[in-house]
């Protein structure tokens, strides 16, 4: 196959899909709601998951300072309320009044669950890394939820089940509602 070359920007691309979660945090009085795409499983022990945050952003001083954050994981339904809370900026208004999302306690942290979304992170932040324009917070999972129905040693997706939203890149979004399980040898395709 002939390659061509792409700049590190468009190389970049390549990494994606990626899912689109709203994680909340909370500090003294206050919460809010900040999209999500750069995020990741990091380790299994113990369970951590990373996501990336810019110093610029409202919720940065908000995670650094209480040390917990929660990745809600939104179905498609939410992509207008996803995509507000990544544009809006908390200074500015209540994203949770604005797109009328229902805060609801966690388990273990103090930052509120979205209870519209199908399934919850609870984590609290063990190292921070300075990257570029963004800061790394890895958080240790703490506690996790799910719609009933949604998980079974897995997501489980599907049109009346779990449905992720894909972010693409630029504005671009995908809908990811079932898979398939890869076979484990050529004899198998």
């Amino acid at each position: 196959m002939k390659k061509v070359s792409l700049t590190p920007a468009q190389g970049k691309l390549l990494c994606y899909p990626v899912t689109a979660s709203m994680v909340t945090c909370a500090d003294d009085d206050k919460q809010n709601i900040i999209a999500i795409t750069f995020i990741a499983p990091v380790t299994t022990d113990p369970n951590c998951v990373m996501i990336s945050v810019s110093p610029k952003r409202y919720s940065y001083d908000m995670i650094k300072n209480s040390g917990e954050f929660v990745v809600n994981i939104p179905g498609p339904e939410l992509l207008y309320e996803t995509q507000f809370t990544g544009r809006k900026s908390g200074r500015d208004v209540d994203k949770f009044k604005e797109t009328g999302l229902t805060a609801v306690p966690a388990q273990a942290v103090k930052a509120p669950l979205i209870d519209e979304c199908w399934g919850h992170v609870e984590c609290k932040v063990i190292k921070t890394v300075d990257v570029g324009v963004h800061t790394l917070f890895i958080g240790e999972i703490v506690a996790a939820s799910v719609t009933e129905g949604y998980f079974d040693n897995g997501i489980v997706l599907g049109e009346d089940k779990a449905r992720l939203i894909q972010f693409l890149g630029g504005m671009k979004y995908g809908i990811l509602d079932h898979g398939t399980k890869a076979p484990l040898t050529k004899d198998q395709v």
